[in-house]
């Protein structure tokens, strides 16, 4: 009876692969490599808009002229007191820039020292609740 309740204790203690892992940890540390998860993420950049106005006296216009070029529009025209009028806009622009991380991830941490003995005193209550309920009968 007794090598059988010794036999149910030490398979209790010893169904822990994660203490085994542990120790193998502990003797060679090479084990744990940290492996890089890469992130791309694209972030729209907001450039806003710039516009001039500007005025021109002694000079003749005699008609309206429109300059375009990509995002840069230029107006230039003439009122009839002889003013010339120059106004320049340009379009609020939207540039897509392509961000690339490298994070590091760890496949093992060690486990903290509250949670081994939480587990060593489930193992103790398990293991004499057993014993107490197999001398019982």
């Amino acid at each position: 009876m007794k090598t059988k309740l010794l036999i149910i204790l030490i398979l209790l203690a010893s169904c822990a692969p994660q203490k085994r892992f542990n120790r193998l940890v502990t003797k060679y540390p090479h084990l744990l490599t940290a492996d890089t998860v890469t992130v791309t993420d694209t972030i729209r950049v907001y450039v806003p808009e710039v516009s001039i106005d500007t005025v021109v006296k002694e000079h003749q216009l005699f008609d309206t002229v429109y300059l375009e070029k990509e995002q840069l529009k230029v107006k230039v025209w003439m009122t009839k007191d002889r003013k010339v009028y120059i106004q320049g806009k340009c379009d609020t622009v939207y540039v897509d820039k392509i961000i690339t991380r490298k994070i590091p991830v760890k496949y093992y941490e060690k486990t903290p020292l509250y949670k081994k003995l939480i587990d060593i005193i489930i193992v103790i209550l398990v293991t004499l609740s057993i014993a107490y309920f197999i001398f019982r009968k």
